[in-house]
């Protein structure tokens, strides 16, 4: 290449080098429509999740609360402490004692539980699961026939109270 085209060549790209600047100052650029609207949409979702936290957070409170009210009725059902001693003779043996003060026998919630004539185990262990005091109704109702103790229920008007086990609320109501 000649040295006068080389020249030119270099004259219009510094020409239109010239030329791009000027049009960035002369013209800037508009801002992106699409970037500002997808930033307020950003905006708003993280308005609704903040909304969708709140209304998380009172229900988990109500949630805690409920559970805290149910734990404390929980609580005071134990009524017995169990303590094992290690006789000094031999450190082998065990003996389980049962410690009970009066003030938590007093606090036991007690219960009356009503059976009508001709009602079966079922409806006892109904109330009984209603009352809180089993857990299971098919494994007490199980408890009573495989015990023979179903047939023994009669009419009437039995008291029972928290804290009470299988067997001694399965006497509660023969007795």
């Amino acid at each position: 290449m000649k040295k006068k085209t080389i020249q030119i060549l270099c004259l219009g790209l510094l020409l239109s080098g010239v030329i791009f600047l000027g049009m960035i100052r002369l013209f800037p650029t508009q801002p992106d429509l699409t970037s500002v609207q997808s930033s307020e949409s950003l905006v708003e979702q993280v308005n609704i999740l903040k909304e969708k936290t709140q209304k998380l957070e009172k229900e988990n409170d109500r949630i805690i609360d409920e559970l805290d009210r149910l734990t404390e009725g929980y609580s005071n059902t134990l009524s017995l402490t169990k303590i094992l001693e290690i006789k000094e003779d031999d450190q082998t043996e065990y003996d389980l004692v049962e410690v009970s003060s009066e003030k938590e026998s007093r606090e036991r919630k007690q219960f009356t539980i009503t059976v009508k004539d001709g009602e079966p185990s079922s409806v006892i262990a109904e109330q009984l699961l209603d009352l809180g005091l089993i857990e299971n109704r098919l494994e007490f109702n199980d408890y009573l026939q495989k015990k023979n103790l179903a047939d023994k229920i009669s009419p009437g008007n039995y008291v029972v109270s928290e804290g009470m086990t299988r067997d001694e609320l399965a006497q509660a109501v023969i007795d």
